[in-house]
């Protein structure tokens, strides 16, 4: 009976920290968490750890506005020849 209370205990502990590795990235705190908690918590931190960081898809967003702007500035001009 001890054993099984130590495993719960270690299988809820590896399921938060899971939960904590995926919190700042795409799929967030809850969806490596319930996964970890029903699955496994290797599962789990496969899911986080597979998942974009939210600051990297802050930074390519900005990259594609900026670039946008670049190639907006840029665009060719027609010239008239008379």
């Amino acid at each position: 009976m001890e054993s099984f209370i130590i495993l719960a205990v270690g299988w809820l502990i590896g399921a938060f920290f899971c939960g904590l590795i995926g919190k700042n990235r795409e799929c967030g705190f809850g969806e490596p968490f319930l996964l970890s908690f029903f699955l496994s918590p290797f599962i789990g931190a496969v899911d986080a750890l597979a998942s974009k960081r939210l600051e990297d898809i802050a930074f390519q967003k900005r990259t594609i506005e900026l670039l946008k702007q670049i190639a907006e500035q840029t665009k060719p001009t027609v010239i008239d020849e008379e």
